[in-house]
């Protein structure tokens, strides 16, 4: 009787893994685009609808700029606002029409972010002493970079908005949705960010001292907070609650997050808790980790019970009691993806609230927008990347589905378009198709050949878009024997025929297309038989 060969299972669980050799992460899923896990089943990513925009004058806009920020929030007639940060505008989105708020005289970066402005450029003995120096000698930043990332934020149903390239406040009132933002009296200027308390207090991080004379010292360490309740008192006085400090630390001042009941100062070195003590020291800052700071404001994001953001040498989470290293199987050291993640000064991390997953989207450039995205279940401990072009990532419980914002055009013209994500199965503006590949998986003993011709699949109504091929090999480690290219299932038997021989395997799971559409993997075998000895 001739020998039929038996069905091998693959059974890989889920996420990618590529530290070390692909000899050492046999039996799991190395890379791919456009998937994640359900389970160790492998489905497609849901895809995205375009949100119509309009102007005052009803007529169809796309975004001016590079959109790098967003926020969401509730005026007091229970309306939700939806505040958007560009390179070149800020814009307020009610759901239907786009305002254009961007204040009167504000210093916007445009394209060219990351640079290094500050002090200390430009020609020796030029310029007045202690000013800062920027492009143009315009900038108002006294940042070591230009992130051009609005902060945003609200004051009780009015938005306050300040971008690093200005460094000044800003206020906007819903109810007057048609008037631009103006500038908020008496607060500090040359801020690298801000954010709002619990308390109602609005703390400045890094903002310049005023030594007279129209001269300023740089204060990169520096906090400080305006009065309880009123965001045109700053001045510290016996008689009001606002105040200023010096952080404790060897960083740079750089973004304030609020997490459940708790407000965070973030450096690029560390970590700081911001504790409300009440008259008559108002705050103390209390460290709460060290060496972990963040690589970029937008490089940091807030889940319902964690907060997780990319450092220059680490990806980090905190639960609210302890500050963690995350450490991801896409990379040999957490280190190494940091490093290759943060270099990117457009870097974005958000939240999807409906799959439990943080998504990093970064740039293979250093002064790009991003084009790859990673994404971590936190809760199902896997990760996965692939290739999309998004410069912000927004989730909230206030919207429905995640909110994300595509860059197109040169940068002479930037525009960008908005998606609602996770929702239908088209992707509009993306010609990537769907992927998985394996490491190679000895399907024998490994002294031996193995005959692979059938594959028996496992898969739901999706199955008529996938394709599967095959890598054969020698050994894992080196250039495969035979490639059998993406062939189509043949769903009426439900097993699909395939030619191969080798001691390890990489089975390729691709789409036929890049159109969209959802489909879900299970657990796939092949039948081997025993070949020679090579």
């Amino acid at each position: 009787m001739a020998n039929e060969g038996k069905l091998v299972k693959l059974e890989f669980p889920p996420g990618f893994a590529r530290r070390g050799t692909a000899y050492e992460q046999q039996g799991r899923w190395r890379e791919g685009n456009m998937v994640r896990f359900s389970g160790s089943d492998l489905e497609s990513i849901a895809g995205w609808l375009g949100v119509v925009l309009l102007n005052v004058s009803n007529t169809t806009i796309d975004l001016d700029g590079t959109v790098r920020s967003a926020f969401a929030w509730r005026d007091n007639l229970s309306r939700v606002w939806i505040a958007i940060g560009t390179t070149k505008k800020l814009y307020t989105f009610d759901g239907t029409t786009v305002y254009d708020v961007t204040p009167s005289g504000i210093v916007l970066p445009g394209e060219d972010v990351g640079n290094v402005y500050g002090y200390g450029t430009g020609q020796y003995n030029t310029g007045d002493y202690n000013e800062p120096v920027g492009s143009g000698a315009t900038s108002n930043s006294n940042a070591a970079k230009v992130y051009g990332y609005w902060h945003l934020d609200n004051w009780g149903e009015n938005l306050l908005a300040s971008i690093d390239s200005d460094g000044r406040l800003v206020e906007w009132n819903p109810n007057t949705p048609a008037t631009i933002a103006a500038v908020v009296s008496n607060a500090p200027e040359y801020m690298n960010g801000f954010v709002v308390t619990d308390e109602y207090h609005v703390i400045a991080i890094g903002a310049k001292i005023d030594i007279g004379g129209g001269s300023f010292r740089p204060a990169p360490r520096r906090v400080s907070w305006c009065t309880q309740q009123n965001n045109t008192v700053w001045a510290p006085d016996v008689l009001n609650l606002a105040g200023d400090l010096d952080l404790q630390t060897n960083g740079v001042g750089m973004r304030g997050i609020r997490f459940g009941r708790e407000t965070l100062i973030f450096t690029d070195a560390d970590v700081h808790r911001a504790v409300w003590v009440n008259y008559p020291n108002v705050y103390r800052f209390e460290k709460i980790a060290d060496d972990c700071g963040l690589a970029c404001p937008g490089a940091v994001a807030a889940g319902a019970d964690r907060l997780f953001w990319v450092g220059p040498r680490g990806f980090y989470s905190y639960d609210g009691n302890q500050v963690r290293p995350v450490f991801s199987e896409l990379f040999d050291t957490a280190g190494e993806g940091a490093s290759l993640v943060s270099r990117n000064a457009k870097l974005t991390v958000g939240h999807n609230k409906l799959r439990n997953e943080f998504v990093i989207h970064y740039s293979t450039t250093e002064t790009g927008n991003p084009d790859r995205y990673i994404l971590w279940n936190y809760l199902e401990e896997w990760w996965v990347d692939g290739q999309l072009d998004r410069s912000c990532w927004y989730d909230s419980t206030l919207l429905d589905y995640p909110l994300a914002a595509q860059p197109f055009l040169s940068d002479a013209n930037p525009k960008s378009r908005l998606y609602k994500h996770e929702l239908g199965e088209s992707r509009p503006n993306y010609s990537v198709i769907d992927s998985a590949t394996s490491a190679p998986i000895e399907i024998g003993d490994g002294d031996r050949f193995m005959e692979v011709d059938q594959v028996v699949q496992d898969s739901d109504e999706g199955a008529a878009r996938l394709r599967v091929g095959f890598d054969f090999f020698k050994a894992p480690n080196l250039a495969p024997l035979k490639t059998v290219a993406p062939t189509a299932l043949d769903l009426v038997r439900g097993y699909t025929d395939v030619r191969g021989e080798g001691r390890a395997m990489a089975i390729r799971i691709t789409t036929a297309d890049a159109g969209g559409g959802t489909w879900r993997a299970g657990k796939w075998r092949v039948r081997a038989r025993e070949g020679g000895r090579r």
